[in-house]
């Protein structure tokens, strides 16, 4: 019996459908909750960075059902998830992208790139920490 080819990305990795797990959103009402959990997520987040002149470019979050079959989200704000803009510059982001085209190029990081992973996680840990003072 011939198997079926499954879809793939533009990376050539395939891609998962809801019928593939079942911890995935099964319905299209919990697909459309979750879009709007992810937007208003997005939202409050967006408004709390922007106070204190980051703007939030982009983020993942998780999502899953809890032990009641409940619909959640879930995730962290660090620069591993969020794409963090510093006043809005491009060139002054909180992010992963930087340490992909280093992989890409197949070199080892140097001690100076491995510092600023750790500054830039401190950098988004002290902002969300002033979430908690508004």
């Amino acid at each position: 019996m011939k198997r079926k080819e499954k879809n793939k990305n533009k990376k050539g990795r395939e891609l998962i459908s809801p019928a593939d797990n079942p911890l995935l959103p099964q319905h299209e009402g919990d697909i459309d909750k979750l879009k709007e959990l992810a937007i208003e997520s997005f939202v409050i987040v967006e408004e709390a960075l922007a106070k204190q002149g980051v703007t939030l470019v982009d983020f993942k979050i998780e999502c899953g059902y809890d032990g009641d079959g409940k619909l959640r989200i879930d995730d962290v704000i660090d620069s591993d998830s969020y794409c963090l803009w510093i006043d809005g510059n491009e060139h002054h982001a909180l992010d992963k992208d930087y340490l992909r085209k280093i992989a890409k190029l197949g070199r080892s990081f140097t001690l100076a790139e491995i510092a600023k992973i750790g500054a830039d996680y401190a950098v988004v840990a002290y902002l969300t920490c002033l979430f908690l003072e508004e």
